[in-house]
């Protein structure tokens, strides 16, 4: 009964944690889940007709953040640019501040195109 329904409470509040760190240390399989996930979640939610978007496709609020980050530190410019893509077609706010929030983990080498966009107007938006 209860004990199930706090493991269960336990496991959600982990398993973010767990996705993060495993890609922190660079857990090639859950960087490839990551990936797969975020392309999924990608075409569900770009779709034109989301009528008929697929719920099952769509990652569990609680762990886009990790997947976002976990993407943004080990994805490419594409990957980037889908991100951006997603902070414009947010309706909630939470989910536009997990995705900016997620910029954080870019490269080195892209930190000047993230430094650009916030400062732009399209941060405004």
């Amino acid at each position: 009964g209860s004990e199930n329904k706090e493991q269960a409470h336990n496991n959600r509040i982990l398993r973010p944690l767990v996705i993060s760190a495993l890609s922190k240390a660079g857990h090639e399989s859950v960087i490839e889940e990551a990936r797969k996930r975020f392309q999924n979640h990608f075409q569900a939610t770009t779709r034109k007709d989301t009528t008929h978007q697929d719920e099952g496709h769509l990652i569990p609020g609680d762990l886009r953040s990790a997947v976002y980050s976990t993407l943004l530190r080990f994805g490419s410019e594409t990957e980037y640019q889908q991100l951006l893509e997603l902070v414009q077609k947010a309706d909630l706010h939470e989910e536009r501040i997990r995705i900016l929030a997620s910029l954080s983990c870019v490269p080195e080498n892209m930190l000047h195109k993230v430094l650009s966009h916030y400062q732009s107007d399209a941060i405004r938006k």
